[in-house]
């Protein structure tokens, strides 16, 4: 999978935008379908994949959500 998504990045190298989708947050990956833990977030939007990662964490960090234990 990271390979494929490096592929994408050189293909379009620095024309490319990375948009996180924090909605139904939970503890464990997507595939599990486990009950959302945390109340929808947003959507975020960046041109650094780093940064809108770390944009996330800090988000889930300081929300108020006693989910975000979880």
């Amino acid at each position: 999978m990271a390979d494929a998504a490096k592929s994408v990045v050189d293909f379009f190298k620095r024309n490319i935008a990375y948009i996180n989708v924090m909605k139904n947050i939970s503890r464990d990956c997507d595939a599990n379908a486990s009950a959302p833990c945390m109340e929808n977030i947003g959507i975020l939007a960046s041109l650094d994949p780093v940064a809108i990662d770390q944009a996330c964490l800090d988000l889930v960090y300081s929300s108020n959500d006693p989910g975000k234990d979880k």
